[in-house]
């Protein structure tokens, strides 16, 4: 049976402007996909397909529905699901032969190939949380050292948001080097200890922060007044009147 697929602008936008890939638009039939490959794939942070939303999709499929295409790449004797996991399991549900419409990429880098998949899942399938969304564009920037404006855009999230998750991972861990678990301090906090300049006046705050279980927002207060303070004096009593309140509480 023939089936009719329609275009995919996200998938376009995300080959074309954010990954800056040439594609073409073919078909192929489910007997030439690595489906091994193609379900460990990097997209989700847990199961990559989703026993339901499979069921739902060959429903939808069996009545009709035209879905948007795939996108694949080109192996050497296969093909490799990168977005379109759960409609491809769908369709070979009820005809594992079939014919699938695809968007068609070359061999990737690996970097290419984790922009693109990360990217396309979040907005296709059951998509992603703003959480997951974050996490692998913080992985992005990290791994690949990719531009925080493109990924930003690839995983539709804020390039503050970003920073600031990345501000708040080093200084977790710079805190631990110097024998402070800060796993109880809220991340916003922490990128606010990270602005402060003066190594020993951050590990001495989030001392106090940890023993005296002070909030994020007392936290980011008492960071962004030492790192105004006009000498180590007025910053020590900034300090000093933080605990005072916290012992108050």
């Amino acid at each position: 049976m023939n089936r009719e697929w329609r275009s995919d602008p996200d998938a376009e936008k995300i080959l074309r402007d954010i990954a800056t890939l040439p594609f073409i638009v073919g078909s192929i039939n489910l007997k030439e996909v690595d489906w091994g490959e193609s379900a460990n794939n990097c997209a989700r942070l847990s199961d990559p397909l989703n026993k339901e939303k499979i069921e739902d999709y060959a429903t939808c499929m069996n009545n009709g529905d035209v879905f948007p295409r795939i996108v694949v790449e080109i192996k050497k004797k296969s093909y490799v699901i990168l977005g379109g996991n759960q409609r491809c399991a769908a369709l070979k549900s009820i005809d594992p032969t079939s014919d699938v419409e695809c968007y068609i990429v070359d061999p990737l880098t690996s970097g290419e190939r984790e922009i693109v998949i990360r990217s396309l899942n979040s907005r296709h399938g059951w998509g992603s949380t703003k959480e997951e969304r974050v996490e692998h564009a913080v992985y992005l920037v990290r791994k690949f050292g990719m531009h925080v404006d493109t990924v930003a855009k690839a995983m539709v999230v804020g390039q503050s948001t970003i920073n600031l998750r990345i501000r708040a991972e080093d200084e977790r861990a710079n805190l631990a080097k110097q024998g402070v678990d800060s796993s109880a301090i809220a991340r916003g906090a922490l990128a606010s200890i990270a602005n402060i300049p003066d190594e020993s006046t951050k590990v001495r705050i989030a001392k106090i922060a940890v023993e005296k279980h002070a909030t994020g927002d007392a936290i980011s207060e008492v960071a962004n007044a030492v790192s105004k303070a006009k000498s180590k004096a007025n910053a020590a009593s900034i300090i000093a009147d933080f605990s005072k309140n916290l012992d108050a509480v």
